[in-house]
């Protein structure tokens, strides 16, 4: 253990942008090859961008800005985006909406809208003197433009104008969302509980509701009297004549909740998404809410911002990191963040191999920890000994130590990224593990088991998210059993700030060891937490050996011992070929894993064509390291058919034949 903490320490700064964590995740890779397992790489893509606004225009189109002064497009459902605009000092845009597939209009800050009638080929600034930040643009089907914004700012121009007026409305209020039913029914959100209605094309409004008390976020009407309301603290309203009256609904959502955006396509149908990153939809016209989708934020994000319905029926929901996702008719949510241009986006990966079950091989115990680490001085490098090369190092001396045994359900060695960005690798994971409908019995994780906070190198954290888990009493019993030694203080943990807490969120039982609360760590009580000083030189090997052994424990003890191996699983050499296996499952419905290895570094392109040749989408396309790899690709959208994957790398190409059915 103290060898891998060594050598992780010794790449620097395992940042999640710098090169070192690469290098430290072939590293990882090559360590589990070694070890005999068939270990893999699962990359996975997160935005370097927030996506806040979509629109939709024609049939095909569908359009989005970015926080960083992005314009998108693409005209193929998502498969594909192009960049429209890249506005040079990245000037924030939140707002867009097209009248038709030619002509559209982009808002943002200082006042600022950006407006095209080429279809996006180009984009023409209007600078209004003296706007605040805007936050919503609307078209009306006469070609009427309104944007609204920060301060009372609300702003009207005629079709065919440049001009753009002020429109007073005695309100200095956040107005945040804009609603057009048709040109004689508009309706202007106020964050502070106001909502104005206007009948004449949006020259003037009159309020519809004043409560000082609500915060409001959305508006949606299906008709000229009928139409909803949503706001934070889960607040739904419901009128039925034309906002003059509003029912608050009773609904299921909780005083926590903090709805976003609201589309209600009919009387008793329509969909919420959540600040925290649900996807709800309601069958009863509001009143009971089931959820769809949920990014499993755990107060870090990813965060939802804006959803959008195109002509064909599909929704669209976008948000921070890079957040986009689709779903077509009959089908599930999928994500599109992957088929972003390559300059929005970030590719990671997780390490991960498995020791097979053998009366059990279905059901998951995994073992996880971060290989991510991050300095809280951007001049100096924090190496990460403690955080986190300690959890680390317990995961791969467990897959060693797990050589010598046979298990019922399969052990998995899970070493993920992005962890010092808000769980994003076993965000990745989990994800995928709900929609591939894989059982995870247990979630084991080991964060900083290294530096003895109270000076006492025997006690640990056992915590668990909200609620006390039922393995935290299993644990103390084989603490005692396997005579660990550990001294334990139990946590309850509301933070979620580690590795378990997406399992956690996602209904699976985990645990969390590690050296402290994260309250305490964050309180200062490890001095050299995110720290140029964070060596292995501060570290206790006895509170890693215990942090390691407990671990390993509490995952053996779910997954059941059935005996000594019988046969030890030889090293593993480097692939001596190339190969690029069948896709499984194949066939397939919307998603589908692909394998491939690779015996040498080199830059690989990963593709997706159709029965006629043409590219569909592109899964990888970058340098590689050797080794075994795993990519997903999510067909939704795509239509049932056959489809090919071709692998080319710099002196060899493979192709596999896959077959989509819906």
């Amino acid at each position: 253990m103290l060898r891998t903490i060594q050598d992780l320490q010794d790449f620097g700064t395992r940042y999640e942008y710098a090169p070192q964590r690469d290098q430290a995740a072939e590293y990882l890779l090559e360590r589990l090859r070694i070890l005999g397992y068939q270990a893999e790489s699962d990359w996975y893509v997160t935005g370097l961008t927030d996506l806040f606004d979509l629109a939709h225009a024609g049939s095909d189109s569908i359009w989005a800005v970015s926080l960083r002064g992005h314009i998108l497009r693409s005209t193929d459902r998502g498969a594909s985006w192009q960049l429209q605009l890249t506005l040079s000092d990245n000037e924030p845009l939140n707002g867009l909406d097209f009248l038709s597939a030619s002509e559209g209009w982009a808002c943002g800050y200082r006042g600022n809208l950006y407006g095209t009638k080429d279809g996006g080929t180009t984009w023409t600034k209007t600078e209004i003197a003296g706007a605040p930040h805007l936050w919503d643009i609307a078209a009306l089907p006469n070609g009427v433009v309104l944007a609204c914004g920060e301060k009372g700012g609300l702003y009207r121009k005629e079709k065919e104008s440049e001009l753009w007026q002020k429109i007073a409305l005695n309100n200095t209020d956040a107005f945040w969302n804009l609603h057009v039913h048709d040109d004689e029914h508009v309706w202007l959100c106020s964050y502070y509980g106001a909502l104005f209605f206007s009948s004449d094309h949006g020259r003037s409004w009159v309020p519809r509701l004043q409560n000082s008390s609500y915060r409001l976020n959305a508006v949606s009407f299906i008709s000229a009297t009928e139409g909803w309301v949503a706001g934070e603290d889960g607040l739904l309203l419901h009128t039925g004549d034309g906002g003059n009256s509003w029912q608050v609904l009773e609904t299921n959502l909780s005083a926590t909740d903090q709805p976003r955006d609201l589309i209600m396509t009919d009387r008793l149908h329509g969909r919420l998404i959540m600040v925290s990153g649900q996807i709800l939809s309601t069958r009863d016209g509001g009143w009971r809410w089931e959820e769809e989708f949920s990014l499993l934020n755990l107060g870090w994000g990813p965060f939802f911002y804006r959803m959008e319905r195109t002509q064909d029926g599909s929704w669209l929901a976008c948000g921070s990191r890079g957040v986009l996702l689709i779903k077509t008719e009959g089908e599930e949510w999928s994500s599109r963040t992957e088929h972003l241009p390559e300059s929005l986006i970030h590719l990671s990966r997780n390490i991960q191999a498995a020791r097979k079950g053998v009366t059990a091989p279905e059901r998951e115990v995994v073992m996880v920890a971060h290989y991510d680490s991050y300095s809280d001085d951007p001049l100096n490098y924090a190496p990460g000994a403690n955080d986190n090369a300690s959890g680390s190092s317990a995961v791969l001396e467990a897959a060693r130590l797990g050589r010598e045994f046979e298990f019922g359900a399969t052990l998995k060695f899970l070493l993920v990224s992005g962890e010092e960005l808000g769980m994003l690798g076993s965000t990745h994971y989990v994800i995928k593990a709900r929609e591939e409908k894989r059982e995870i019995a247990a979630a084991v994780n080991g964060d900083m088991i290294g530096y003895p906070l109270t000076g006492n190198p025997a006690r640990l954290i056992a915590g668990s998210y909200l609620t006390r888990s039922r393995l935290i009493d299993s644990v103390l019993v084989y603490n005692t059993r396997y005579g660990i030694g550990a001294t334990f203080d139990v946590e309850v943990d509301s933070t979620g700030a580690s590795d378990y807490g997406p399992f956690a969120a996602a209904g699976y039982e985990a645990l969390n060891f590690a050296e402290g609360s994260a309250r305490e760590i964050w309180g200062g009580l490890d001095p050299y937490y995110h720290k140029p000083v964070d060596t292995i030189d501060k570290l206790s090997p006895d509170l890693i050996r215990k942090g390691g052994q407990i671990m390993l424990a509490a995952a053996a003890e779910v997954a059941g011992v059935v005996g000594p191996t019988a046969v030890a699983a030889p090293p593993l050499s480097a692939p001596e070929d190339f190969r690029l296996a069948q896709n499984y499952p194949n066939p397939f419905n919307a998603t589908t894993r692909i394998d491939f290895r690779l015996p040498r570094p080199g830059r690989v392109a990963l593709k997706i064509y159709d029965a006629r040749g043409r590219e569909v989408a592109v899964l990888l396309a970058r340098q590689l390291g050797a080794g075994a790899h795993s990519v997903h690709w999510h067909a939704s959208g795509e239509p049932s058919g056959t489809y090919f994957c071709r692998l080319v790398s710099d002196d060899w190409s493979g192709q596999i034949r896959l077959v989509l059915l819906r």
